[in-house]
């Protein structure tokens, strides 16, 4: 709750001034009061065992569940761990994931006049077919980062895809001209064995690449095909191979 005195503010404490500044309490230590080392106190502000780190930057505090660092939720597009991986990027969404073999990639991101698709891809999801493999059930996932973090992030839903081969899988979705996603492409397996993936959108939202490699994450279901690429400038844009 906020403060009106420090009164409020009093943590018990003889080696801390406590004040109260604008509606928050604030404990500074006593100039010249030695340090009384006893147990690290989790969550009271104060470093109870002088090693010079308080709380949760103490490793004492390491097993305390205030420490703990929230879980990352599958499929927001948030880093919600703060581990600097989103999604399906992170080992809580997928802790084994496939080689993606990526055939070509192209980016087109602003200032770039563009009149047509931001974004292309294809690739080789997996050289075997996967034994639950179904986007008819399963969303799809598709998201690029770079060294300064996401650039791309967004999900086929498992409605939009429809079967219009024994072998293909293609989706359509009319709304991502307007909202930055992937408008069209599929999911096939070749006379090998191999399951390509490929895809075009806008990407409207696509921001400038920050450094020379992107890293590609494709997710079908729980499962997903990671790599990272180093890219080239050409009169299209930055481009793989």
């Amino acid at each position: 709750m906020p403060c009106t005195s420090a009164a409020q503010c009093d943590d018990a404490d003889r080696r801390t001034t406590d004040t109260c500044a604008a509606g928050a309490c604030t404990h500074a230590p006593v100039t010249g009061c030695p340090c009384v080392v006893g147990p690290e106190v989790c969550g009271d502000g104060i470093d109870n065992d002088c090693d010079g780190l308080t709380d949760c930057a103490d490793p004492d505090c390491a097993a305390d569940p205030a420490c703990a660092p929230p879980p990352e939720i599958c499929g927001n597009c948030v880093d919600d761990n703060h581990d600097g991986l989103v999604d399906w990027e992170d080992p809580q969404c997928c802790a084994q994931p496939m080689a993606l073999a990526v055939d070509r990639v192209t980016l087109r991101p602003p200032p770039a006049r563009v009149h047509g698709d931001r974004l292309r891809l294809q690739a080789i999801y997996s050289e075997v077919t996967p034994a639950l493999f179904d986007p008819l059930k399963q969303d799809t996932s598709l998201q690029l980062s770079d060294a300064s973090g996401p650039l791309f992030c967004t999900t086929i839903p498992a409605g939009r895809f429809r079967r219009t081969h024994r072998l293909v899988f293609a989706f359509t979705d009319p709304a991502a001209r307007s909202a930055g996603g992937l408008e069209s492409g599929e999911f096939r397996i070749n006379r090998r064995g191999n399951l390509l993936f490929r895809a075009r959108g806008r990407g409207h939202d696509l921001r400038p690449v920050v450094g020379g490699s992107v890293r590609v994450t494709l997710r079908v279901g729980n499962a997903c095909a990671r790599t990272t690429m180093a890219l080239r400038t050409s009169r299209k844009g930055l481009v793989f191979p």
